[in-house]
């Protein structure tokens, strides 16, 4: 997922999730008017004290990356090709990865 970094600690464990401001600041917009905004979020910011990431702590804002995960994903495949379950059947018969 583009212009989303994952924040992981010397054991490997995800701890935190940033997400770029200048691609995602519409977004981030909607989601702090549907959210308790009482929230202490940490910033990235640039030289011009501009908030350029948002840092979202896990566990603490897991399940508002949840959402916003989702949201992101509806997002890329919105312009994906639609195919019929029929049609997705016969294409995973003809690679050999189903027997239907």
């Amino acid at each position: 997922m583009r212009e989303v970094q994952y924040l992981k600690n010397s054991q490997g464990n995800l701890t935190s999730v940033l997400i770029n401001l200048e691609e995602y600041q519409a977004f981030w917009q909607e989601v702090l008017t549907e959210i308790d905004q009482t929230i202490n979020f940490q910033f990235l910011v640039n030289e011009n004290d501009e908030k350029i990431a948002v840092l979202l702590e896990l566990p603490r804002d897991e399940e508002l990356w949840e959402d916003i995960y989702d949201s992101f994903l509806v997002d890329e495949l919105k312009d994906e090709d639609v195919i019929s379950w029929e049609e997705f059947k016969q294409e995973l018969e003809q690679e050999n990865l189903v027997n239907v």
